[in-house]
C-alpha cells in the first residue's frame, strides 16, 4: 500500500489552493476513493474518512 489519508497523489500542488464548489469536491473525493480502493488496496476502514467527506458535500 502507498500513501496516507492526507497525501494527495498525482495532484499539482497549486491546484490545491483554489476554491472548489460542492460538485467538484464530490467528484474529486469519489475519484480518490476509487483510486485508493482499486490501485492501493485500501479497505473500508481506511476509506471511511473519505466517504464521510463525500457525504458532507453531497446534496
Amino acid at each position: 500500500m502507498s500513501g496516507s489519508p492526507g497525501e494527495v497523489k498525482g495532484v499539482e500542488a497549486s491546484s490545491l489552493t483554489r476554491s472548489f464548489d460542492h460538485r467538484e469536491q464530490a467528484q474529486a473525493l469519489a475519484t480518490l476513493i476509487v483510486d485508493r480502493h482499486e490501485n492501493d488496496g485500501w479497505d473500508g476502514a481506511r476509506l471511511t474518512p473519505l466517504v464521510a467527506g463525500l457525504r458532507e458535500v453531497m446534496p
